[in-house]
């Protein structure tokens, strides 16, 4: 289906001072279906490993996922620019919002590794930046904000969920809808650290809940990996 466009030169042309025949008949295509893309992006540090990537393929909607060309050992960068992100998913579908949905899901189920004991994975959680970039990288929960100076007790047990040991202060950011960059809410962050850590050592409560708000479920697997490599 189409519907003709009303031709209407641009005033730089010169062609608004007299009259002028447009050089083609002109038509609005209306699109039946809705195209969305979302990217994946990774705090810095090195990468240990990547998974989670068959998994975004098979999304339903999603017709394509591009990696961008990452490997374990290369070194990741919060982006800049464009090219800096990690990847992308794009979706299709008759629905505008189970096309922007399918792409944020992909999104959400890759996962970026990083090393322990990284200098600039350790920088960006203690908020250390540059003169010129105060401010960024931001966190990955504006949530961290409220709660960055706040002290929490407390030591979630080794092996044990993290979501059976809360911190009161922690507790009402659990029901928030707020995602991060990963397209996660809180809650679904340390279900997911709950997967992928089912065994741990014990953690502080403050150092881990305030790495996932600072980085995401990327930054929580780096502190509990970090603390593993320790004892």
């Amino acid at each position: 289906m189409r519907k003709p466009v009303e031709f209407r030169p641009y005033v730089s042309s010169g062609a608004s001072a007299s009259p002028c025949q447009p050089p083609f008949e002109l038509y609005e295509v209306v699109s039946k279906k809705t195209s969305a893309e979302r990217a994946w992006i990774s705090i810095p540090g090195t990468i240990a490993s990547i998974s989670g990537i068959r998994h975004s393929e098979r999304t339903r909607f999603v017709k394509n996922v591009f990696l961008r060309p990452v490997h374990s050992g290369e070194e990741a960068v919060f982006p800049r620019n464009n090219v800096q992100k990690c990847g992308n998913a794009i979706s299709l579908s008759k629905n505008r919002d189970k096309a922007v949905n399918a792409s944020c899901r992909a999104c959400s189920r890759a996962f970026i590794r990083l090393e322990p004991h990284n200098e600039r994975t350790e920088r960006f959680l203690k908020g250390e930046t540059s003169a010129d970039e105060r401010g960024f990288p931001p966190p990955a929960y504006r949530s961290f904000l409220q709660l960055e100076h706040t002290p929490l007790s407390g030591i979630i047990p080794e092996n044990s969920s993290v979501l059976r040991s809360v911190p009161p202060e922690i507790q009402p950011l659990l029901d928030s809808a707020e995602t991060d960059w990963n397209y996660l809410t809180l809650r679904k962050s340390a279900e997911r650290f709950d997967r992928l850590c089912r065994k741990h050592p014990a953690i502080p409560q403050e150092r881990f809940w305030k790495a996932l708000l600072k980085g995401g479920i990327q930054a929580a697997v780096y502190v509990s990996d970090s603390l593993s490599e320790n004892k």
